[in-house]
């Protein structure tokens, strides 16, 4: 079990996507289809959908705490966004989530030692205090 900063409370489950860089959801995201569309990030095309999104940082735009909130409001959205460095649009994007859809995913800080510790296919579960536990490896 591993224990992260709560940055926004809510209880999440499922599968580990780390992203191996930093993404703007603001450019970066097809809220329509959930998928990674910045031509330059390593993990163009893959989906975010229902994943429990692992990743170093979110690009700053304008644009990406209401294209996270509008991938949330069409279900296209991650599960739960865990980060290694603090910012402000995940938070953004869960508040208007929760206020405006009633639909809450938990936002979370990690260690560096715990960060490099996520790997891709684990199944978690996420915990409103910030509990990350493994349910497979």
């Amino acid at each position: 079990m591993m224990k992260a900063k709560v940055l926004f409370a809510a209880q999440a489950e499922g599968e580990v996507m780390v992203l191996d860089d930093w993404l703007s959801f603001g450019g970066g995201l097809d809220p329509e289809s959930g998928l990674i569309s910045d031509q330059s990030h390593p993990q163009v095309n893959c989906s975010i959908t229902g994943k429990i999104l692992v990743l170093p940082g979110v690009r700053g735009s304008a644009g990406s705490p209401s294209t996270l909130a509008e991938s949330l409001r069409l279900r296209t959205g991650p599960g739960a966004v865990i980060l290694l460095e603090a910012e402000t649009s995940s938070l953004a994007a869960a508040f208007v989530a929760k206020e405006l859809y009633q639909i809450r995913i938990p936002v979370l800080l990690m260690t560096k030692i715990d960060y490099d510790g996520m790997r891709n296919g684990q199944l978690v579960r996420i915990e409103e205090s910030g509990s990350i536990v493994r349910l497979q490896s």
